[in-house]
């Protein structure tokens, strides 16, 4: 056990400092419950950062204890993939144990299945980074151990701020090896009712495939907006029998939840349920591996992503039938607002809402804004072709409504609609999302973000920076004007958060938290600590 602890020493958190984050485990922060015990909210400040995280706190009367807090150390330390919750820390301190984790804000799946706000594209998306998840654990590169989880179920499915799913509670994995195409164990059964495989059930017998059958059960959960059991005044039953007999009658429309019905793609409906079900056969030879069961989830993705863009051009093509049947144009007296509003924040990409396309002057192509064209170019394999746009030479945009190329403008100089609500004629710039605040800074000569009152210019570091850091944040000349050290995108253009670390420099806030997460703490330009006594102020940078 010392060997183990010197091992993980680099993950101790001081019990002092978890009672400080969760008000000495107020129960106002409790933000559930399982078999490992309460889990509670709290901000922590550690490595000089604060950070929002989870801890788990070991009651062994809830069912778990000492071994399963001491697996989910070593599993969660040895196994990273983005679909996996991240373990932070621990604290085994005067008799208490704790598990620190990132913190899922949106909590777990169990408690979105009935919600009509989740859509079927965002349901398969989750069960797709589920799916990717266990595949890992399944068959982990570069290791010769496979990892059976032993507990999937929709309440270990965590969900962060942005929908991205994360398996969860290692506790009562297995290590099994991955070089044999059929390995076994022999164990004790544990698990949750209406998820556990019956074959492991009855035989005690341990396979990957019992994984497989437990996710099963979870996508019909998902399928059909609810839970696979039912609790009546005590007595537990579960559906997944009923579930299974409405799939073979081909019943499935009387099983699924009724709100996801409306705008469904059938095919996509068809390959999500055919998977399903496969991976509740009774024969473990018959249920899929999850490598499958994952393609045929991005499939099922795929034709819906297809069929929610057909809907929509269906629907802009009724809207532009009316738009037209008005007679407005650009030179006529009857432009109105409902022409320069026409579609407004229904087009644009990852980056922009927008009714245009740049016409790039470099490479004579079209794209969607200068961030698509820089991630088209960077990714090209010859070194040669790839560039980055200069903003300032965009001399032409292709209007997304009427297809008509023309000289930069704000209005469509055809059909009269306003190309962008924010519009800047220097940078180029068109966004119909204004609730991002955009201003042009002319001493940094681009566009900024968050409202120009918010924000001041520092002439010696060549950039913006918040007010409050005004006077008090080391100088570095153009600090800004570099590639990340992380990731080598141009910051002083980049539409990501930076960092601005105690030396002064300064880096993507995503490529600052994975050197940490790596116990990496100096920084990557002059290798100076980064953990000093000023905290890390972050930046929100530019367009």
């Amino acid at each position: 056990m010392d060997a183990f602890l010197e091992e993980f020493e680099h993950l101790k958190i001081r019990l002092e400092d978890i009672k400080s984050a969760t008000y000495n485990f107020d129960m106002s922060n409790i933000i559930g419950k399982g078999g490992f015990g309460m889990v509670y909210k709290g901000v922590l400040s550690h490595f000089k950062e604060q950070n929002t995280v989870a801890f788990k706190r070991l009651d062994r009367n809830f069912g778990q204890g000492d071994p399963e807090y001491w697996r989910e150390i070593l599993m969660l330390s040895h196994y990273t993939h983005k679909n996996l919750i991240t373990l932070m820390g621990f604290c085994d301190e005067d008799g208490e144990k704790i598990l620190v984790y990132e913190y899922a804000s949106r909590g777990s799946l169990d408690r979105h299945l009935s919600s009509n706000t989740l859509t079927w594209r965002q349901r398969l998306k989750i069960c797709v980074e589920a799916a990717m998840g266990l595949c890992y654990l399944h068959d982990p590169n570069g290791t010769q151990h496979r990892v059976i989880h032993r507990d999937i179920k929709s309440s270990n499915i965590l969900l962060d701020e942005n929908w991205n799913a994360k398996i969860s509670d290692m506790g009562l994995s297995k290590i099994g090896p991955a070089n044999q195409q059929h390995s076994f164990l022999a164990t004790n059964v544990v698990g949750t009712f209406g998820y556990i495989d019956p074959t492991y059930a009855e035989k005690s017998i341990l396979t990957k495939e019992s994984d497989v059958y437990s996710f099963g059960v979870v996508l019909f959960e998902v399928l059909c907006g609810r839970l696979c059991f039912v609790n009546n005044n005590g007595h537990f039953e579960c559906l997944v029998g009923m579930w299974k007999k409405s799939y073979k009658q081909k019943k499935v429309d009387a099983i699924m939840f009724e709100d996801l019905k409306q705008n469904m793609d059938p095919d996509s409906l068809e390959i999500f349920s055919d998977i399903a079900y496969q991976c509740l056969q009774k024969s473990r030879e018959g249920r899929p591996k999850m490598l499958h069961v994952l393609e045929q989830l991005e499939t099922a993705l795929c034709s819906q992503e297809k069929f929610e863009e057909a809907k929509q051009a269906m629907d802009y093509e009724e809207e532009l039938k009316v738009f037209l049947s008005q007679g407005i144009s650009a030179n006529g007296d009857g432009m109105q607002a409902a022409c320069l509003d026409f579609r407004k924040l229904k087009h644009g990409c990852e980056h922009y809402r927008r009714r245009c396309k740049l016409c790039a002057p470099c490479c004579n192509k079209v794209f969607w804004c200068h961030h698509c064209h820089n991630n088209y170019t960077s990714a090209l394999n010859d070194p040669k072709e790839r560039h980055n746009i200069v903003r300032g030479d965009v001399q032409q945009v292709v209007c997304i409504i009427c297809n008509t190329e023309q000289p930069v403008d704000q209005i469509c100089g055809n059909c009269g609609v306003k190309m962008g609500e924010y519009f800047c004629g220097i940078c180029k710039l068109f966004d119909d999302d204004t609730s991002k605040q955009q201003f042009h800074c002319n001493d940094c000569g681009i566009c900024r973000l968050y409202g120009r009152e918010n924000y001041y210019h520092c002439d010696k570091c060549g950039c913006c920076y918040a007010n409050d850091m005004r006077g008090s944040h080391t100088c570095v000349e153009n600090a800004t004007k570099i590639e990340c050290p992380g990731c080598h995108e141009y910051l002083f253009e980049s539409s990501k958060i930076i960092t601005l670390m105690y030396c002064g420099h300064t880096i993507h806030v995503d490529c600052y938290s994975a050197r940490l997460r790596k116990y990496i703490t100096s920084c990557p330009i002059c290798k100076t600590s980064s953990l000093l006594d000023k905290k890390v102020a972050r930046i929100k940078q530019g367009d």
